[in-house]
């Protein structure tokens, strides 16, 4: 049976409401006309890519606040307002990072074509397999961006924001790996 994707739209927003806010920082078009030449229906895989970008936003905060309230539970002290640092960290995180990083991802396999939907006379096998190398890297590299936005030290991963964030400092637990003095942190007090 043939779903449309507005159908579809409608039935992940109903069912999923706490993503809804998020599916539309990727266009539709956009995500639809990156896989014209690769899907015989392009129009649902830009709305799947619509789908996991909203999905990883939400997860991500998720698990950031999470990891919070579980330390705060093991005891640890939190600074006052700690739920607007992580309001400001996920701000930078959608609009400075993972959005510009499904971007680059669409823009990557819109390159990619397949012979089946082109046709297969004088197909550039090998100048594609390069394109959907390209794809695959930029692919990898949201769940990349994902990880380091989260778990990152920095010391050795700033977020391109520009202020340092990180669970250990937001609960002032120094981590072992970070460059960063003890006494730094002393100093700090609460961030």
């Amino acid at each position: 049976m043939y779903t449309s994707v507005a159908d579809s739209k409608a039935t992940f927003k109903a069912e999923h409401p706490e993503m809804a806010p998020f599916l539309d920082d990727i266009c539709l078009e956009k995500a639809t006309n990156a896989f014209n030449n690769s899907y015989s229906r392009p129009d649902l895989v830009g709305l799947n890519t619509q789908m996991e970008y909203a999905q990883r936003l939400v997860s991500e905060v998720t698990s950031v606040r999470e990891a919070v309230n579980s330390a705060i539970d093991r005891g640890a002290t939190v600074i006052g307002d700690w739920e607007a640092e992580i309001d400001l960290w996920f701000a930078g995180f959608r609009e400075g990072g993972l959005k510009q990083k499904f971007y680059d991802y669409l823009s990557a396999e819109s390159r990619c074509a397949s012979s089946f939907i082109c046709g297969p006379a004088n197909f550039p096998t090998a100048r594609n397999q390069k394109r959907q190398a390209t794809a695959r890297v930029r692919r990898e590299e949201i769940s990349e961006y994902c990880n380091k936005a989260v778990k990152g030290d920095p010391c050795d991963h700033p977020p391109p924001w520009g202020r340092g964030w990180r669970f250990d400092l937001m609960i002032l637990m120094p981590s072992p790996s970070c460059k960063l003095r003890s006494s730094t942190l002393k100093n700090a007090g609460s961030i």
